[in-house]
C-alpha cells in the first residue's frame, strides 16, 4: 500500500505547485489512457524485476540511447530520448522512495503511477488548423507566418 501513496503524494504535489503552467490537473478523457499507460509500465518493470534489472537502467539506457543518437548526428531523436530519459528519472524518484523501506513491488506500482500520469499528460497536444504534419513541413516554419508572407507580396517575389 506504500507505492500507490508515495505515487500519488509526488502526483498531488506537482499538480499543486506548477497549477495550469505544465497542464497537469487531470482531465477526464485522459484517464482511459493514463490507466492503459500505468498498466504497461507496470508490466514492464515487473519483466525487469524477473530479470533482476534495477529501476534506473531504464534510465541509463535512455540516456545511452540519447548520446548515441546525438553521436551519430540525429538530434531530433537524441532530443526526444532525452526528454523521455527525465521522465524516466523523475518517475524513479518515487518507485526508490517507495521502496526504500518497502517491497520492491512497491516502488514498481509508485513508478508506474507516476509514469502513467505522466506520459498521459503529453497526450492533449492539439494542434492549429491548417498546420500540417508530414515530411518537409517543419523544415522553414516560418514561411507560415502572415508577417512573412506579406513582405513577400510586397517586395515582388
Amino acid at each position: 500500500m506504500r507505492g500507490p501513496l508515495i505515487a500519488l503524494i509526488a502526483l498531488a504535489s506537482v499538480i499543486l505547485t506548477t497549477s495550469t503552467w505544465v497542464g497537469a490537473a487531470p482531465v477526464l478523457r485522459r484517464v482511459p489512457l493514463q490507466l492503459a499507460l500505468m498498466s504497461l509500465v507496470w508490466l514492464v518493470l515487473f519483466g525487469a524485476g524477473k530479470l533482476s534489472l534495477p529501476r534506473w537502467s531504464l534510465v541509463a539506457v535512455a540516456a545511452a540511447r540519447a548520446i548515441g543518437c546525438a553521436f551519430v548526428g540525429a538530434y531530433y531523436f537524441a532530443l526526444v530520448t532525452f526528454i523521455c530519459g527525465l521522465v524516466l528519472f523523475a518517475g524513479t524518484v518515487p518507485g526508490w522512495i517507495a521502496a526504500r523501506h518497502g517491497t520492491r513491488r512497491d516502488g514498481d506500482i509508485a513508478m508506474a503511477i507516476f509514469m502513467g500520469y505522466a506520459v498521459g499528460l503529453g497526450s492533449d497536444i492539439r494542434r492549429s488548423p491548417g498546420v500540417a504534419i508530414g515530411p518537409g513541413s517543419m523544415q522553414r516554419p516560418w514561411r507560415r507566418l502572415t508577417i512573412f508572407s506579406a513582405s513577400r507580396a510586397t517586395l515582388g517575389r
